[in-house]
């Protein structure tokens, strides 16, 4: 009886040159990883989206979850192992540039999600609450004071 060869985890995959149908298989498990991190994260289904660039025959290409307020994305780094995976804070869907890069192993994602999921957390500040929340905060007029840094004078 023949054994059963046992599928490459991403980690293991990314130490590889990724081609061909490792292409393939790459895109389909670094998208599940992806939404695995989602639910650990507690993004709801229409607050993110994951996106695949498959890129040239040379190269691996991207998988990248979008959401509010993080982005992550996986992809075969020319910086080492640790780096195969980039996250940053970003401000909308169509903020592309965010905050500054974090970087972490593909493998620390796999392993435990949830703990990862956590980490982002604390690292990106994504429990706090965000600035443009759209929450008014009302004021008594006679609590505004002019500030002597404010560049507008009367004249």
């Amino acid at each position: 009886m023949a054994k059963a060869t046992s599928s490459p985890t991403l980690a293991e995959m990314l130490a590889e040159p990724i081609t061909g149908d490792a292409k393939v298989q790459f895109h389909r498990k670094a998208r599940a990883l992806l939404k695995r991190l989602a639910v650990a994260l507690e993004l709801s289904k229409d607050s993110y989206r994951i996106r695949t660039n498959r890129g040239g025959p040379a190269v691996s290409g991207e998988v990248a979850l979008q959401g509010e307020r993080i982005y992550v994305q996986i992809t075969q780094s020319s910086m080492g192992r640790d780096h195969d995976l980039l996250y940053r804070r970003c401000t909308g869907a169509e903020d592309h540039v965010g905050g500054p890069n974090h970087y972490a192993s593909a493998a620390e994602l796999e392993a435990e999600p949830v703990a990862f999921a956590r980490r982002l957390r604390d690292e990106l500040g994504l429990d706090e609450t965000p600035a443009s929340s759209g929450e008014v905060t009302k004021l008594p007029l006679g609590s505004l004071r002019l500030s002597p840094d404010n560049v507008r004078k009367d004249k």
